[in-house]
């Protein structure tokens, strides 16, 4: 099976998640997002095409053409809006010390377990370095930039919580 036909598959299987995902959010700019995306198709910036990330109009094409070095990413507008609005979102529920899987818990078996507001930062920088291992060979350049692609992407719905400045130092690898 190829690398395309791969990506298809998995976008195929998000994309019933991410329709879903639309229609419950109510504030959703997912059509003058993509209008924005098609607009700037064929912008060059140093001989690069700018990909505009929405969270929603990523295709096939597109990783293709990250994976070819042909892409210089950006995020939307609407998409930063999402995201800076997510972020204090999440920062507020932090500082009301509110009882949120993840965020003021632990995650799986100690989902019942309450982390202390002291603890909080040490709880969140331990998930990262959980998840910062890797298995095998590393990925080549062209998969990495892929990869970074797919993930900025999702995080362009602004359903995470991150900060815009981390979405952005991505972007810039």
């Amino acid at each position: 099976m190829g690398v395309e036909s791969v990506l298809d598959d998995a976008l195929r299987k998000t994309s019933i998640t991410d329709s879903v995902r639309h229609r419950v959010d109510s504030e959703s700019s997912y059509s003058s997002d993509y209008s924005i995306q098609q607009h700037n198709m064929d912008r060059i910036v140093e001989g690069k095409r700018v990909l505009t990330l929405d969270g929603y109009s990523l295709s096939v094409k597109d990783l293709v053409d990250c994976h070819d070095g042909h892409c210089r990413l950006e995020l939307s507008p609407l998409s930063r809006e999402r995201i800076i609005k997510a972020r204090k979102f999440l920062e507020k529920i932090a500082g009301e010390h509110k009882i949120v899987y993840g965020i003021t818990t632990g995650f799986g078996t100690f989902a019942n377990v309450t982390i202390c507001p002291a603890d909080i930062r040490q709880l969140q920088l331990n998930l990262i370095r959980s998840h910062a291992t890797g298995y095998g060979d590393p990925l080549s350049p062209e998969k990495a930039r892929m990869l970074l692609a797919l993930r900025i992407n999702v995080l362009a719905k602004g359903h995470s919580g991150i900060s815009l400045q981390n979405v952005e130092k991505l972007h810039l690898y």
